[in-house]
């Protein structure tokens, strides 16, 4: 009777916190208080800014609620909604400890930094993109077109208020990141127009529906400043080839003279590329086409995916724009990395060998390596429960891309927050394609990455409990 009691008192506890994360309204309470009561003490962009939808506070909630440790509490919330990588923390730590750190010149510490970077990180940002990210270019990346800055969120919140005025528009095809609204239009007050990849072939881009999207924004007196292009992609982990890119690229430049940001954060995690045709950099085509405008280029990327340290909060940009270079850079004058974190960084990544030869090979065989623990899984519940159950394998990066449909008692979003909840009610936490723009009920983004083979497989068992599925 007591363990009765006690399962019972277990589960009512949980089901509480479930119940109350889902009932709360999406935005934070404190932020609503500020919205309805801050008129007084609040700008006006302030409130706008503050206005703007987080899309997954929910899981953020619970996940502060009751997490999960492997030892103090396993049975709290396995978090497999933030895309972090712990597969190759033994690689990092290796080399972090190896740093010799009399090479650090403590006189760093008594002046401000660089705006941007030293000239030191940036020749060694440069060389990684030069070798790794997309080798052989007629232009090579040049270090003063180069910017440190403090996460790729940074970036986005800086191009947000840079290249556009409050209430302009960027094009991005969906479905995609569920923060993208909030890392540009926070502060950026700017809109995100969606531009669907969906096609009965899987994910394509349209010349037609980036046009058909950027004359309905016109059509409301919008003007419409850039486009988006995340490569490899998120949250389904393919990626386009250049073939697929050159038409979208073309059309936003010569076309509409509008600026391309690139977001390659996850260019160095391709683990299974498309037989014959390997990922490939968008800044290729501009190197490529003479004809392309190379300043309404701005790429991205940095180290939180590839090298697994988004605690060093370290990203670099690259534009061969002055003007974009120069406002970023006097913008960075208020956030920008630390003395300790660019030679943390110059070690780290500058060691070219430990970069080609040991990190990224073992880094990528073990993120291919879990990919395929939850493809078979996947497959084992698909015969299990003879459900049609979808999913696109994974090339890239930390998640994988599910479609759960079947397991829906309709085909509507409220039964995929539904079906959430049932996994919410397992304690297994992850986003739904609602809050990442899927047209299509049902579908999931699981990264299975967050931790070790053990934990992978406690979140796999909650799910599957969540869909009545027996531990396989």
């Amino acid at each position: 009777m007591n363990v009765l009691t006690d399962i019972y008192g277990n589960v009512m506890y949980h089901l509480s916190n479930v119940l109350s994360a889902l009932q709360a309204p999406k935005f934070r309470a404190e932020t609503l208080r500020l919205i309805s009561n801050g008129k007084h003490s609040l700008s006006e962009r302030c409130r706008k800014g503050l206005m703007i939808q987080y899309g997954i506070n929910d899981i953020n909630v619970l996940k502060a609620s009751d997490p999960f440790h492997a030892e103090k509490n396993p049975e709290g919330h396995l978090d497999f909604s933030s895309a972090d990588n712990i597969l190759s923390l033994d690689l990092v730590v290796e080399k972090f400890n190896s740093i010799d750190w009399n090479k650090f010149d403590r006189t760093e510490l008594n002046f401000y930094t660089t705006p941007g970077g030293t000239p030191e990180t940036k020749r060694v940002f440069a060389d990684l993109i030069n070798e790794f990210t997309t080798p052989g270019l007629k232009n090579p990346v040049q270090p003063g077109q180069l910017l440190t800055i403090a996460g790729t969120t940074m970036v986005c919140d800086l191009l947000g208020q840079i290249l556009f005025d409050e209430g302009d528009v960027m094009l991005t095809h969906s479905p995609f990141y569920h923060r993208f609204p909030n890392d540009f239009s926070d502060r950026g007050l700017i809109e995100i127009g969606e531009v669907s990849t969906i096609t009965s072939k899987g994910f394509e881009l349209k010349v037609e529906r980036f046009e058909d999207a950027y004359q309905a924004a016109r059509l409301r007196g919008k003007n419409v400043r850039a486009i988006l292009l995340v490569n490899p992609r998120n949250p389904d982990a393919g990626y386009f080839t250049l073939d697929e890119l050159k038409p979208i690229v073309d059309w936003a430049v010569k076309e509409h003279n509008l600026f391309v940001i690139l977001d390659e954060i996850y260019d160095l995690s391709v683990y299974d590329p498309i037989e014959g045709v390997p990922f490939e950099s968008a800044i290729r085509l501009f190197d490529n086409d003479p004809s392309l405008d190379r300043d309404k280029l701005v790429w991205m990327s940095g180290l939180s995916k590839n090298f697994s340290l988004p605690g060093l909060r370290t990203a670099v940009m690259y534009t061969p724009n002055v003007d974009v270079l120069a406002a970023t850079r006097r913008f960075l004058m208020y956030q920008g990395p630390n003395a300790t974190t660019e030679f943390i960084v110059r070690e780290l990544v500058g060691d070219k060998d430990w970069v080609r030869n040991v990190f990224l090979p073992e880094s990528n065989r073990r993120l291919r390596l879990f990919r395929d623990k939850v493809v078979t899984w996947l497959e084992s519940v698909k015969q299990k429960t003879g459900k049609d159950i979808t999913w696109v394998t994974p090339r890239a990066g930390f998640f994988i891309f599910i479609n759960f449909g079947s397991f829906l008692d309709s085909k509507t979003f409220e039964a995929e927050e539904r079906l959430q909840l049932k996994f919410f009610q397992q304690k297994v936490l992850f986003v739904r394609g609602k809050s990442l723009k899927m047209p299509v009920p049902g579908w999931f983004r699981i990264v299975f990455s967050s931790y070790d083979e053990d934990g992978l497989q406690k979140g796999l068992t909650r799910i599957g409990r969540a869909l009545g599925v027996a531990d396989l």
